[in-house]
């Protein structure tokens, strides 16, 4: 993308932030067509539809961003992504009461059941689903850096405009099979 958009910058492998949602899904195009894929997104201005067929990234639909936070079919039913308490959850997210107010490395903590870092925690990350009355929000799930346990439940979920960009607010990439 030939820039770093984040508040958070260094040689550390830091999460991206500060990207809209519409940000996202350019960059999940560009990874496609870098890797000889095909693009999931058509994209003019703000109206977006999807490839039907195609095989590159994109970001995950809500249900698949909790299914692979639960831990998928290695599932234990935890409330956070990796343990069920608030004491635990210390070894497995970055969020208020251990982040020193900035976002760390990905991995430096305990993985899920399925093996994936940072899904209580970190940085929000911005899902494929619309959510409001008209649907001009899109969906946000984990919970950050900055906010308390509570938000970084696997239950939990918000929303933000989709032009938004704050520093708080990341994203995770799936591929098309």
């Amino acid at each position: 993308m030939n820039n770093n958009p984040s508040d958070f910058k260094g040689e550390k492998k830091l999460p991206v932030e500060s990207v809209s949602w519409y940000d996202c899904i350019e960059f999940c195009n560009k990874l496609s067509e870098k890797y000889g894929l095909r693009k999931y997104y058509n994209i003019k201005g703000s109206d977006v539809s999807f490839n039907t067929g195609a095989n590159g990234f994109r970001l995950p639909t809500e249900a698949e961003w909790e299914y692979a936070a639960r831990g998928g079919i290695k599932s234990n039913n935890y409330e956070y992504a990796g343990c069920n308490t608030e004491q635990e959850l210390k070894y497995y997210a970055w969020y208020y009461e251990n982040s020193d107010e900035m976002p760390h490395p990905v991995g430096q903590l305990k993985p899920n059941e399925l093996g994936l870092y940072d899904m209580s925690g970190n940085v929000w990350e911005w899902c494929e689903d619309k959510y409001g009355e008209n649907g001009s929000y899109r969906v946000l799930r984990g919970g950050s850096w900055n906010y308390y346990a509570q938000y970084c439940r696997v239950s939990y979920r918000s929303s933000y405009t989709p032009d938004n960009r704050v520093f708080i607010i990341g994203f995770r990439l799936v591929l098309v099979p």
